[in-house]
């Protein structure tokens, strides 16, 4: 059975890398400067909210 790989993203240096999900996946450290905190990148995508479908109490909650 192959591993699924996932990329992960470090908060310090900010390189990408990939790695195999398994039961160590909390022991994870960057490769590049050893930092043991990383979060998995966030796509650069604005969510597109069409106003003509929301009722009007969601609305007023956007503006």
């Amino acid at each position: 059975m192959a591993q699924q790989q996932v990329v992960y993203q470090c908060v310090r240096c900010g390189t990408l890398f990939e790695r195999d999900i398994g039961p160590r996946a909390a022991q994870l450290r960057c490769p590049n400067c050893g930092y043991p905190v990383i979060r998995k990148p966030k796509p650069n995508v604005a969510k597109l909210i069409v106003t003509s479908q929301l009722s009007e109490e969601v609305k007023l909650f956007y503006t």
